[in-house]
């Protein structure tokens, strides 16, 4: 399987997934979010935006979609850790069939004006 270039990514060894009441997607691994100190090498605003996700489990692709990715805070967690918003409504369901699976994010800056090109 030919792996997207990414501009980042996590190695969920066991993948976690949970919906916050105000929708956004929390990708985690062993019950954990994904958080900031996991990429130290790129600051929080090279990492908050609209990127293609590209979700892989073995050989198989679960996701390949745009998603806005944000920086999350919460009271119980020591520090930042990621949050996703899609348009698509079934990607969440999508993610959960994977939980405590291996899966690996990488994620893709969506250039401002690119657009998918017709049958790419």
């Amino acid at each position: 399987m030919e792996m997207m270039n990414s501009d980042f990514g996590f190695d969920c060894g066991v993948f976690s997934v949970a919906l916050a009441a105000d929708g956004i997607i929390i990708p985690g691994g062993k019950s954990a979010p994904l958080r900031k100190s996991y990429v130290p090498h790129v600051s929080m605003d090279e990492t908050a935006g609209m990127f293609t996700l590209r979700a892989t489990s073995g050989d198989r692709v679960v996701c390949d979609l745009p998603v806005h990715v944000m920086w999350v805070t919460h009271d119980k967690e020591p520090e930042p850790f990621v949050g996703l918003r899609c348009d698509e409504p079934e990607l969440i369901e999508t993610l959960r069939q994977y939980q405590g699976k291996p899966v690996q994010l990488g994620f893709k800056r969506i250039e401002v004006g690119a657009q998918k090109k017709p049958g790419g």
